[in-house]
C-alpha cells in the first residue's frame, strides 16, 4: 500500500500531485528486467514521507527498456506537382516559356529543391527542343522563380523564362532577380 508524499514543489511541480499520479498508475508487477528491491525503493522515494526523497533521485515510472522508435517509412515519398500548365509565347523579349505554378509550387518558396524537382516536372511533362537547347539557363530561371518570385510576388500568375535570356550561372541568375 502506498502513502502519499507531503506536497511540496520540486523544480516548478508539485510533488504532491506527481505522486498521486504515479500511484495511481503503479502496477504490483514488476517491471521488465526490474527486482523485487528495486521496485521497493521506487515505492519508498516516491510514497515515503519527505518530497525530498524524491529530489535526490530518479523516479522510475515504469519506462520501457529499450526505447520506442516509430517505423521509418522506407519509400520515398513523390513530390506534388508543381506545373499546372507552360506554353510559349512571342514577347519583347522573344520567345518566351510561360509556366503557370501550382499551390504547392508557392507553398514551397524558397526551396532550391522544390526549383529542381519542378524543373524535371516541366521538362518531362512539356518536351520541347528548345527546353534541351537552353536547358541551362531557362533551368535557372525557373528555379530562381521557384526560390524568389513566389516570396517577391505572392500573387505573380505565371513565371515567365526568357529563351533569350544569356547563360550565367544559377547565383548571377538570382542576383538579377531571375531575368539576366
Amino acid at each position: 500500500m502506498a502513502r502519499r508524499a507531503r506536497a511540496g514543489t520540486l523544480a516548478g511541480v508539485t510533488v504532491g500531485t506527481v505522486v498521486i499520479a504515479l500511484t495511481a498508475c503503479a502496477s504490483p508487477a514488476s517491471a521488465p528486467g526490474e527486482s523485487s528491491a528495486a521496485r521497493g525503493a521506487t515505492s519508498s522515494s516516491v510514497s515515503g514521507d519527505s518530497a525530498a526523497a524524491t529530489a535526490s533521485g530518479t523516479i522510475d515510472a515504469g519506462e520501457p527498456s529499450q526505447p520506442v522508435v516509430p517505423p521509418v517509412d522506407a519509400s520515398p515519398s513523390e513530390p506534388p506537382d508543381y506545373i499546372v500548365e507552360a506554353h510559349w509565347e512571342e514577347t519583347a523579349e522573344g520567345p518566351t516559356l510561360v509556366v503557370t505554378p501550382t499551390e504547392a509550387a508557392r507553398a514551397a518558396a524558397g526551396s532550391y529543391e522544390a526549383g529542381r524537382e519542378g524543373w524535371e516536372q516541366l521538362v518531362s511533362r512539356f518536351p520541347d527542343p528548345r527546353l534541351d537547347e537552353a536547358a541551362a539557363r531557362l533551368r535557372d530561371q525557373y528555379i530562381c522563380h521557384q526560390q524568389f518570385a513566389t516570396i517577391d510576388e505572392p500573387d505573380k500568375p505565371t513565371w515567365d523564362l526568357e529563351l533569350n535570356r544569356p547563360d550565367v550561372g544559377y547565383l548571377e541568375t538570382a542576383k538579377a532577380l531571375c531575368n539576366p
